[in-house]
């Protein structure tokens, strides 16, 4: 438990040991003390851009001492082949997934944010910016929204004024809203809008490939004179998959709709006999494309989850040795 008395503060950015934070007197700069400050605490425990920290005070200084209970926490694989997490943000009511007409366009990309996003106990809402290059705008929204197995599609145009008012009915007092999204979509210009103020700086499109350089450098949150707390986050061109089944079967709730009546329980939609989900693709009641989405993030998951947890890998070790038992014994019974 907190110690009494400490003052109740927010994370706005993370500089190495150093937190930058909103406390009730405005932003103060402090260091991270006691177990948040060691070496050894796993990264999910320290402090990240949107949690409330308990802050004692020492002089003009502080010192961050413990993180207060989180409501969410959007997490992604570090970069590298270590299976180790980074969080990205915490306590996050909203993610914004920008994407944008044009080449960056990548259902798959999207549903890998839209899967972040349940991992983490947060609504995704993924933004179609750059409306204005397509004559059907609303028609290809809607086949994205059908593409991500329903998920909310709102197309907006980052460049006008009132590009935050598609987005208004999260950016409510008290909120807190994040924006992910690959260099070059309009993020940063998005968020400039929403925020009323030139925080990050913009950069044009490259021509030959109608992508973006990297404006936005750290995760920082900012709060609106209308009380919205603002997440921005440096482009992300890919996601590492940070997730358990779970969050893939609700990102994916249609396709787990139509599995609860394939033939075995542990059915994995590879080719397994009595397969409903297969045999909703081949008819059409499902897009191939995203089962095939659903299947691939699986496996993904699953290495992961063998390779950050030793326990599990043996585990899976040992079940494929059984199975390959048995299916050698039902060949050898066959061949008799």
């Amino acid at each position: 438990m907190p110690e009494v008395g400490l003052a109740r503060a927010r994370v706005c950015a993370v500089h190495g040991d150093r937190l930058t934070v909103l406390g009730p007197d405005g932003p103060w700069t402090i260091s991270q003390g006691g177990a948040l400050g060691s070496p050894d605490t796993p990264p999910l425990d320290r402090p990240t851009v949107g949690d409330w920290v308990a802050v004692r005070r020492t002089g003009d200084d502080g010192v961050a001492v413990d993180v207060l209970a989180r409501t969410s926490l959007l997490v992604r694989k570090a970069a590298g082949r270590a299976a180790t997490a980074q969080a990205l943000a915490a306590n996050v009511d909203t993610l914004f997934v920008v994407t944008a007409i044009g080449p960056d366009l990548s259902a798959r990309r999207v549903e890998r944010f839209v899967v972040l996003a349940h991992h983490g106990g947060v609504t995704p809402v993924v933004v179609l910016n750059k409306a204005d290059l397509d004559p059907d705008i609303e028609e290809t929204a809607r086949r994205l929204s059908a593409r991500l197995g329903g998920a909310l599609v709102v197309p907006t145009r980052a460049l006008d004024a009132d590009a935050p008012d598609a987005l208004a009915p999260w950016l409510t007092p008290g909120a807190t809203v994040a924006f992910v999204g690959s260099s070059g979509v309009g993020k940063s210009t998005l968020v400039n809008r929403v925020l009323g103020i030139e925080h990050q700086e913009t950069q044009p499109v490259r021509g030959r490939d109608d992508t973006g350089r990297h404006t936005t450098s750290r995760r920082d949150l900012l709060v609106t004179d209308g009380g919205v707390a603002v997440i921005d986050t440096p482009g992300l061109r890919e996601v590492g998959l940070w997730a358990d089944g779970a969050a893939i079967d609700e990102a994916f709730d249609d396709v787990e709709a139509v599995a609860s009546q394939c033939r075995f329980r542990d059915c994995r939609h590879e080719g397994e006999p009595g397969c409903a989900v297969a045999q909703a693709a081949a008819s059409g009641s499902l897009d191939p494309d995203r089962v095939a989405s659903r299947v691939a993030l699986a496996r993904e998951a699953e290495d992961l989850a063998r390779r950050a947890d030793p326990r599990v890998a043996l585990e899976t070790k040992r079940s494929a040795k059984v199975l390959s038992r048995a299916v050698r014994e039902s060949q050898r019974r066959k061949g008799r």
